[in-house]
């Protein structure tokens, strides 16, 4: 359990969303607003596991965007994890398999995820666009092949 989360804005998505497609795609303000506010949790919101499920599950049930829905779906997931503390031991394109294989996000996570082998972050506030673009290199096969499938 987390002291205290860190949350994705509606803008750090869409700016996820756009280094993959790499161009200004259509979306549903209010489908992404929602879509993105799969983070929080009613009440106490320190389990990050359960809401990191709970956000990519929503995100992809909205599927707010004109493209890239996906890939933007496990990037920002996995940025959630990141900003959070969290890695896992995904591995470059195997990550869009195991993704795709998704039946229960729950699980699927609680199997992957783990503390940042450097300890506890003591950020006081995120780089979040770092945490992303270490994301984005980090999983780059993986977001392409996500991304090619829905493009």
């Amino acid at each position: 359990m987390a002291d205290k989360l860190f949350y994705l804005t509606v803008q750090d998505v869409l700016w996820i969303n756009r280094q993959i497609v790499r161009r200004d795609t259509t979306f549903q303000f209010a489908k992404l607003e929602e879509a993105t506010f799969y983070q929080y949790a009613y009440g106490d919101s320190h389990e990050l596991l359960a809401q990191a499920s709970r956000f990519l599950k929503g995100f992809l049930k909205m599927a707010p965007l004109g493209e890239g829905n996906e890939a933007t779906a496990f990037v920002a997931t996995m940025a959630f994890l990141s900003i959070n503390g969290h890695t896992t031991t995904l591995r470059g394109e195997e990550a869009a398999d195991w993704f795709r294989n998704l039946q229960d996000p729950r699980p699927a996570l609680e199997s992957v995820a783990r503390p940042h082998p450097h300890g506890e972050l003591h950020e006081v506030k995120p780089n979040v666009r770092e945490h992303i673009a270490n994301v984005l290199v980090r999983y780059a096969p993986a977001v392409e092949k996500l991304a090619l499938a829905t493009a």
